[in-house]
């Protein structure tokens, strides 16, 4: 837990203070967490809330859906750890999962339980799952096997050719049992 909290109050941290360079990259993450490590929890979260204020001034329209991916997505990991899942339907995630699929290159159709997101019945992959695993799965937290394992139609090699592209920060290599 202490390593989520360093990046997530990291993120602010380094923003507030022009540290940019290599976002959203592991390297960038792994420093965050390195230079906080003799930091209590407690005064990562006060450092956090002190500087959030700025943080959310500075950021524009455009910066706003990337900060929202990443505090969701680091809400679950967090309930992941701790064994509290839940938040898992609702308009927020309907909306992100919406957002996670415009950009896929592939003629594809997603079903989920909020309705179409993409595609139509005439499209050469079809995929039926929730807006949490389209959420949880683009961002990485899905072993390609998990996703590959998923409701799919179409041929086999249509298919491989979206998952090749489905992963935005690639896939995990464990299975998280969510």
């Amino acid at each position: 837990m202490h390593d989520l909290v360093a990046h997530m109050s990291g993120v602010v941290d380094d923003a507030v203070n022009g540290r940019m360079a290599g976002a959203p990259g592991e390297e960038w993450t792994a420093a965050q967490v390195e230079r906080s490590r003799s930091i209590p929890v407690a005064d990562l979260v006060e450092r956090w809330n002190r500087q959030l204020p700025e943080f959310l001034l500075a950021l524009d329209g455009s910066q706003r859906w990337p900060a929202a991916f990443d505090i969701v997505t680091h809400e679950h990991d967090l309930r992941h750890a701790l064994g509290r899942p839940g938040h898992r339907e609702g308009g927020e995630i309907a909306a992100l999962a919406r957002m996670l699929v415009e950009g896929i290159e592939a003629d594809l159709a997603i079903d989920t339980g909020s309705g179409r997101l993409r595609g139509s019945d005439d499209s050469t992959v079809r995929l039926r799952t929730t807006d949490f695993e389209i959420f949880r799965s683009r961002f990485g937290r899905r072993t390609r096997g998990e996703v590959a394992a998923a409701d799919w139609s179409g041929e086999p090699d249509d298919i491989a050719a979206v998952l090749d592209r489905w992963f935005i920060f690639g896939p995990t290599t464990t299975e998280l049992g969510e």
